[in-house]
């Protein structure tokens, strides 16, 4: 995680280059469009590093932490961000249900006599 954290650093505060004491007489669009071409790789950089680091975080269940990067890769362009970002708030409350419900399943039981049957109806 620290790592992904240092590359969002890196590729958002990157120096700018130095300026070439030379310009060429022609063709001064050249360095722009060099600059566009890295702002556009940068970005994509970005998008995809955002939307590791909302992977790794949804696996350790924050899920706040794993939106906002979620919308941070999408808001760079990550295609995989774009969907997780416009998931159906309905199937998140399902995901997240089931997942609560599969965690109670498979914990270990504090009590080794198993799960206890359920209680029928009231004689």
């Amino acid at each position: 995680m620290a790592d992904l954290n240092r590359a969002i650093h890196y590729a958002r505060h990157t120096r700018e280059p130095a300026a070439d004491p030379h310009p060429p007489a022609s063709g001064a669009a050249a360095p722009a469009d060099a600059a566009m071409a890295d702002s556009g790789d940068r970005l994509a950089l970005l998008g995809q590093i955002y939307t590791q680091r909302a992977v790794l975080h949804k696996q350790n269940g924050a899920e706040g932490a794993a939106d906002l990067d979620f919308a941070q890769g999408a808001r760079f362009g990550n295609a995989v961000a774009k969907r997780a970002v416009k998931e159906n708030p309905y199937g998140k409350l399902c995901n997240a249900t089931m997942a609560h419900a599969m965690a109670r399943l498979y914990q270990p039981q504090a009590n080794e006599a198993g799960p206890q049957p359920a209680a029928g109806p009231p004689r």
